[in-house]
Parts: structure tokens; sequence; C-alpha cells
């Protein structure tokens, strides 16, 4: 309890007085906690900043991307169509029209190229010689196969010496 003798006759001054004489003591546990919470606090925002910015960094590199590859796949859809313009069969017959090319008459049989297939005949089994251990082996010379390449070649000399506009079919 305040003496009132001792008391200040105003509030106000009371107040002032009472101020001057007390002491403030300061609790050293209290002022590391605090300074280790606004350490961590710090810390866990610091971190928070740089990974918020590694983020960002890399969602536009990741945009970036993104974009190039749109950008490649309409190049290459563009590229598509360019191939299967220049394969298409306008453009075939345009330029073997521009060569003096023609596609032959359907009828015409004489204008085609046939290839004819004669089955060789298998050798008996006693027309082979015997072989001896002494002799190395050498493989058995075909008499036949000249021959049927010998037909090839003359079909293939008659099919070019077709006459220039024509075009001879399989």
């Amino acid at each position: 309890m305040v003496n009132r003798r001792e008391a200040l006759p105003f509030p106000l001054l009371q107040n002032r007085a009472q101020k001057r004489v007390r002491q403030t003591r300061v609790n050293l546990r209290s002022v590391g906690f605090f300074a280790a919470a606004v350490l961590l606090i710090g810390l866990v925002g610091w971190l928070y900043l740089l990974q918020a910015s590694e983020v960002a960094g890399y969602a536009h590199e990741i945009r970036e991307l993104q974009r190039q590859k749109e950008q490649v796949h309409r190049q290459i859809v563009v590229l598509e169509g360019q191939v299967a313009e220049a394969g298409s069969l306008g453009m075939v017959m345009q330029a073997s029209g521009e060569l003096g090319c023609s596609i032959p008459d359907a009828l015409d049989a004489g204008r085609r190229l046939r290839l004819g297939y004669a089955p060789l005949a298998e050798p008996t089994p006693g027309s082979e010689p015997a072989v001896s251990d002494a002799e190395p082996t050498r493989p058995a010379e075909d008499t036949r196969l000249p021959g049927v390449f010998a037909n090839l070649i003359a079909q293939v000399k008659l099919w070019l010496e077709t006459p220039p506009g024509y075009t001879t079919t399989w």
C-alpha cells in the first residue's frame, strides 16, 4: 500500500517518480529464446524465398522448352506435308510429263517386261562325283545358271530398246 503522506498530490507526477525508482531486470533466458526464435523465423523465410525463386526459374525454363517443342512440332508437320505433296501421284505425273514419259495403255501387252522363271533340274544322286579325302572340296559349277542370266539379260535389253514415251509395267 502506498503511504498517503509520501504520495505526490497529482497522479501524473506519481507515475514519473515511480518510473525513476523502478529498475528493470532482464532475464537472459528470455532474451536468448527470443533471439533464437527471430533467427529461426528469418532462416525459414530465407529458405522459402530461395526455393520460390528457383521454382520460378525452372518454370520459366519449362515454358521456354515447351514453346520450342511446339515450334519444332509445327515445322515437322509442315515438312511432312511437303513430303506428301512431293510424293503425290499428281507431282509424279507432272515430273514424268516433263521428262517425256507417259503411262502405257493397259491393253498393250507388248510394252510390258515379262520375266520367266524356269526351275533348275535337281541333280540325280548317281551323277555326283565321289569326293576323295585327298582333294579339297570345291563348289560344283552349274552350267545351267548362265543360261538363266542370258534370258534375263535378253529381256532387259529388249525392255531398254523400247522407244521413249512408253513405260513398261512389271
